[in-house]
């Protein structure tokens, strides 16, 4: 399902507000720094071991769904600048709930195109994402 046809922006878009936000949020390039797998893999550890898992060694140390999760969201607040596009477009702004949702969404895409071994996972993150449950 595009961003266009699902419902959550169809009934977004009632708001001009809403619309402009979305308007903006399209017209965002999102660029992926590209670092060697080595050294991706060495961050998401050292990231990981700071922050509740002192004694892993390497991402092999734990199932693959979970290395690759870890390491698209070490990517997306990393090696992307999505944490100062929500803060730049989408803090106390109307529709700023489907916004981070569409920005999520192009970010988690653009980095299933720089990085394809986990291109799996940030297609299974933008499924979930979409089909969840928002609150708006």
């Amino acid at each position: 399902m595009g961003l266009e046809s699902h419902p959550i922006i169809e009934v977004l878009e009632s708001t001009q507000d809403t619309e402009q936000l979305l308007a903006i949020l399209a017209g965002l390039t999102v660029k992926v720094k590209i670092v060697s797998r080595d050294r991706l893999d060495m961050a998401v550890v050292k990231e990981r071991k700071q922050n509740g898992y002192p004694g892993l060694a390497w991402l092999a140390d734990v199932p693959e769904l979970v290395a690759d999760r870890w390491t698209v969201n070490y990517i997306r607040h990393n090696l992307t600048k999505y944490d100062e596009m929500i803060e730049k477009e989408l803090v106390d702004r109307i529709g700023r709930e489907a916004g981070h949702a569409v920005l999520k969404s192009k970010v988690l895409g653009q980095i299933a195109k720089a990085y394809p071994h986990v291109a799996f996972e940030c297609n299974r993150q933008k499924d979930a994402l979409w089909n969840s449950d928002m609150v708006l």
